[in-house]
């Protein structure tokens, strides 16, 4: 019922989707469920892959929970939901890199993940671009940097889309043959044709 609701409701205007920063046990909760949801969508444990799953969620919600208590940590949570029918529709977090204002201070992002009903929607490009408007507004960055898996064709195209480019490539941590991306982009992002292309997506 939730993922047809979630289809249906992603077939209107682009500013219905709302976009802001999560606070509270609420929000980290349904964050981490999503985030658990994505996760293991293509990992499978066998018949263990719902205790996994569950373990990851209250992990990644007792993160969420220190990474916002602790203010010195400089960082946000973003997510995308449909206003008063809370259907959450992706997350990504961001972090300050650098002490100082200035040319070398820059921005991190990570986390990106949207609802699979909600893919190819514009969601995850709007969630990038309002989390690169924050690092600007906030902490005046002028870069942001992420990594991808190099076989994650959907994340480095979306990247590639609003202004990223690769300029590292390394081994996974996790994975003997593994790579992954370190990608930057310059602040603000290219998020001009974003808008346009969420308006004009096949729905």
């Amino acid at each position: 019922m939730a993922s047809t609701r979630t289809a249906m409701a992603m077939g209107r205007e682009w500013e219905q989707v709302s976009v802001r920063v999560a606070k509270g046990e609420k929000d980290w909760k349904r964050v981490a469920r999503l985030r658990a949801e994505c996760y293991y969508e293509t990992r499978s444990k066998g018949r263990f892959t719902a205790s996994y799953k569950k373990m990851f969620e209250e992990q990644e919600q007792r993160r969420l929970e220190t990474m916002h208590i602790d203010r010195r940590q400089e960082k946000a949570t973003f997510l995308a939901d449909l206003g008063a029918e809370e259907i959450i529709l992706g997350s990504v977090d961001v972090s300050k890199h650098g002490k100082e204002a200035g040319e070398n201070l820059e921005a991190y992002v990570c986390n990106l993940c949207v609802s699979p009903t909600a893919r190819r929607r514009g969601v995850g490009q709007k969630l990038m671009c309002i989390a690169a408007q924050y690092a600007q507004d906030e902490w005046e960055a002028r870069s942001m940097h992420a990594h991808v898996d190099s076989d994650n064709t959907a994340a480095t195209t979306l990247y590639t889309r609003i202004g990223f480019r690769k300029i590292s490539e390394g081994k996974r941590k996790d994975s003997p043959i593994g790579r992954v991306f370190l990608l930057e982009a310059m602040l603000p992002l290219k998020d001009a044709a974003v808008k346009k292309e969420f308006e004009e997506a096949d729905l």
